[in-house]
């Protein structure tokens, strides 16, 4: 008997067009952060303010979602576990990688 999974592509690329359309470049897909380069520039969006919503949140992941979220993720992993951790930050040319790593 052979199971065919639905294909959650159509729900995806919905929620990443609407999150462009919004300038919030960010969204999650499970334990996986996706960015949109937005292709103009978002005040606040890299903020030291925002930065320390994320860092002082006890869960980063509660707020809208942003690469902040991963790294204070990560940082929490490392500090109160000691598990290793590591951030995979791929993309095409122009995507917002150095943004993202910065």
């Amino acid at each position: 008997m052979s199971t065919t999974v639905p294909s959650q592509e159509p729900a995806i690329l919905f929620n990443l067009r609407s999150r462009f359309l919004a300038r919030q470049p960010y969204t999650y897909t499970g334990d996986i952060c996706i960015s949109v380069n937005p292709y103009q520039w978002v005040d606040g969006l890299y903020s030291d303010k925002r930065k320390e919503a994320y860092f002082l949140s006890e869960d980063p992941a509660a707020l809208a979602p942003h690469v902040f979220a991963v790294s204070a993720a990560a940082y929490r992993g490392l500090r109160d576990k000691g598990a290793h951790q590591s951030i995979l930050v791929s993309g095409e040319s122009g995507s917002g990688k150095t943004e993202a790593t910065k």
